[in-house]
Parts: C-alpha cells; structure tokens; sequence
C-alpha cells in the first residue's frame, strides 16, 4: 500500500510472487517541474525515472515547480525571494497503478 507524508511516498511491505517487499519511502522534493514514475525494480526497490526494465510500474505524477514569493525592494531593486514552501503530495493528483498480487 502507498501512503504520502508531506514530500515523502511511503510503501508498505508485502509479499509478492517475485519475493518480499520490504517497507520504503522515497523523498519526492528533489523532482519538482517533472513528471515523476516510480516503479519497483528487479531486486524490489523503489526507483524513480529508471532507463531499465523494472518489475513494477506504482505511479505516476506531475509534481509542480516550487512556489515562493519574489518581491522587489522599492529602494534598491533588488530580489527578495522567500523560502519555497514545502512540497505536499496530498496536494497534487496520483494516477496509482494496483500492486502485483500477492504470493
């Protein structure tokens, strides 16, 4: 089962016909802008974007760009960026794909 916290995708274990998944997460933040597939590999680990051949197919999302606040300071010109705020997959639509049955 997948399950988000914040900019994490959590995946419980379970036991597949492949062999047994252990529990994982992967942070996501470091994917924002992209389109994001994760899938489970050969040895059932989680990876995303992989130019392999994988086991599994999970899911698929469009994580957006970071958003923060840019203001100009009226006497200087100059940028004033504010911290990006933190990434939330509850956030963002998740096309999720069934998980291999299990054993």
């Amino acid at each position: 089962m997948l399950k988000l916290s914040g900019s994490k995708l959590q995946l419980d274990g379970f036991e597949c016909e492949k062999g047994i998944v252990s529990a994982q997460e992967i942070d996501l933040s470091l994917y924002q802008g992209q389109m994001v597939r994760i899938y489970l590999d050969n040895d059932l680990k989680l990876v995303v974007n992989p130019m392999y051949d994988c086991y599994w197919h999970l899911c698929e999302m469009e994580i957006p760009y970071p958003k923060a606040d840019i203001n100009i300071n009226e006497k200087s010109g100059e940028e004033i960026r504010s911290e990006p705020e933190p990434l939330d997959l509850n956030k963002i639509k998740i096309r999720y794909f069934d998980l291999p049955k299990e054993a």
